[in-house]
């Protein structure tokens, strides 16, 4: 019996966002948002995604959606990078043509979400990635299994998602529950997961997985070290960082509280490291304050120094 499991469409790594800085007058900031993902390819993380909910996809024209792309992938020029680009859209229609949009600007790799104004039967399902990356067999598509879109894929559709799309390559699941990571990376699947911050250290364990980046992306260099110790099975470097981490979430869902907006925590932590980034987000939504942020720098000087440099 060939008892082999099937190749992975993405190699193993580590993925990380580039949050959007916006002016007083929520004009791109593309000078610093430049300076941002300098910033992280310093870092020695090579794969970087624009536009989840952090990144404010769902809050973009066409306008902004073209000219931050343009900026992402001339920087992201060179050996050993890989840009993906984040689509959010309420249209089918809407998701294709911003993917047309990138992929004319040159991007081949791709995170894409669920249609969420009603959560897709099994039929709609299979219709909406057919016709989503079908279009575009040269390119690589990841999906963001979250649940604004109004259904969470398991195992079951995945698998028969990897049986008919031959470039859906990887998925992003920020799922912390070990029975959902078991059913994932337990079951032979062609698809690569991307697991996230309170969700990677079991993963590691269970099986081949990726890690997503969060709230580590205050310091780089952690992260990396923390999906090393998943590689290596390094079980007291993985809890313990683990640990850390979900000392970090607790503070920061204690400042911030359960309703934000995700682009709130993270553009908290891009300060902490370029203490020039702007922590507004585009409205209505409503970011953080400076008094949050200085509340927040402190209880890393008191508690984590190592994760700022302090």
């Amino acid at each position: 019996m060939d008892t082999k499991l099937p190749a992975k469409r993405f190699t193993r790594g580590i993925i990380t966002t580039a949050c959007i800085p916006w002016t007083a007058e929520f004009a791109f900031d593309e000078p610093l948002f430049r300076k941002e993902v300098r910033h992280i390819l310093a870092s020695g993380i090579g794969h970087v995604y624009l536009f989840g909910t952090a990144g404010e996809g769902y809050a973009l024209t066409n306008a902004q959606f073209t000219a931050i792309v343009r900026a992402f992938l001339d920087e992201m020029r060179g050996p050993g990078r890989r840009a993906m680009i984040g689509v959010i859209g309420t249209a089918q229609s809407e998701i294709l043509e911003r993917i047309g949009i990138a992929r004319g600007l040159g991007a081949r790799e791709f995170q894409i979400s669920l249609p969420p104004w009603g959560a897709l039967n099994d039929r709609e399902l299979l219709a909406f990635f057919h016709a989503v990356c079908d279009a575009h067999p040269d390119c690589a598509f990841m999906h963001y299994n979250l649940g604004r879109s109004g259904r969470i894929l398991g195992i079951r559709e995945y698998a028969l998602l990897a049986g008919e799309i031959p470039n859906l390559a990887a998925a992003k699941v920020t799922s912390k529950d070990n029975a959902v990571i078991q059913d994932l990376i337990g079951t032979p699947c062609p698809v690569q997961f991307y697991l996230s911050d309170l969700g990677y250290a079991y993963g590691s364990l269970v099986g081949e997985c990726s890690y997503l980046v969060s709230l580590p992306a205050i310091n780089l260099a952690l992260a990396r070290r923390y999906f090393q110790a998943g590689v290596d099975r390094d079980v007291p470097t993985l809890f313990q960082i683990e640990s850390e981490i979900a000392a970090v979430r607790r503070k920061v869902m204690e400042l911030v509280g359960t309703a934000s907006m995700d682009g709130v925590y993270d553009k908290l932590g891009v300060k902490l490291s370029l203490p020039e980034f702007p922590l507004r987000l585009l409205p209505p939504y409503e970011s953080a304050s400076d008094e949050v942020f200085v509340r927040y720098r402190e209880f890393f000087r008191a508690n984590f120094p190592h994760w700022i440099g302090a």
